[in-house]
C-alpha cells in the first residue's frame, strides 16, 4: 500500500503519534468518503509533506483522492493505543481524523425507538421554519466555547496548555533534529 509522508503537525497532540521510524503512515485501503458515518469521526490532525522530495508524491495522492472522493484508512499509535485514522484531502495538505471503534458508537435505536412517528401540522412547521430563519447565523467557533464566563476561562486555560505543549514539542523536535 502507498505510504504518505508526514511532518510536524499544527496540532500538538499529533507529535505524540508513534509511526515507523521513517515517518510514514502506511495506508491499508482507500474508501469512498461518503461511506464513513460522521459518528465515527474523533480528533482531526493536519498532515503535510516533510521535505521537497515527498511534495510531488504527496500532491499526486492528495489530488487523486480529491478527484475520486476517496479517503485513505491507516493505523497509527496514539498514547500507546492503536487507532484507525481516516486521511482526506484538506486545502494543500491532508487531514487525518482518528476514528472511533464500533463498540464506542451507541445504536440510535436505543434512544429514538420510543419516539412516536408524528405528523407535523403545516402551520407549526412554518412557524418553526420562521424561528430558524430569524436565528440563522454563520458558525463562529470562538463564540460557541466562550459565551459564558466559565467557557472563556476554560478556553484560556486550553490555549495556555496548548502553547506550553507546543513549546515543549518544538524544543524536543529541535533537540531530536540535532542528533
Amino acid at each position: 500500500m502507498p505510504k504518505v509522508p508526514i511532518s510536524r503537525s499544527t496540532r500538538t497532540s499529533f507529535d505524540a503519534v508513534a509511526v515507523e521510524s521513517n515517518h510514514t503512515i502506511e495506508v491499508d485501503s482507500f474508501v469512498p468518503r461518503d461511506q464513513i458515518d460522521e459518528r465515527y469521526l474523533d480528533t482531526p490532525y493536519y498532515i503535510a509533506p516533510n521535505d521537497q522530495v515527498g511534495q510531488e508524491a504527496f500532491a499526486v495522492v492528495r489530488e487523486a483522492m480529491r478527484g475520486k472522493g476517496m479517503v485513505a484508512l491507516a493505523r497509527i499509535v496514539l498514547a500507546k493505543r492503536e487507532r484507525v485514522i481516516m486521511i482526506e484531502p484538506w486545502d494543500k495538505g491532508l487531514m487525518g481524523t482518528t476514528l472511533r471503534y464500533p463498540y464506542e458508537i451507541r445504536d440510535a435505536k436505543d434512544y429514538f425507538d420510543d419516539i412516536p412517528n408524528l405528523k407535523v401540522a403545516p402551520d407549526m412547521l412554518k412557524l418553526a421554519e420562521h424561528i430558524l430563519q430569524t436565528k440563522q447565523a454563520k458558525f463562529d467557533p470562538s463564540v460557541s466555547s466562550t459565551t459564558t464566563k466559565g467557557g472563556r476561562r476554560h478556553a484560556q486555560e486550553e490555549a495556555g496548555r496548548h502553547r506550553d505543549a507546543e513549546e515543549q514539542s518544538e524544543r524536543g523536535l529541535r533537540a531530536t533534529s540535532s542528533i
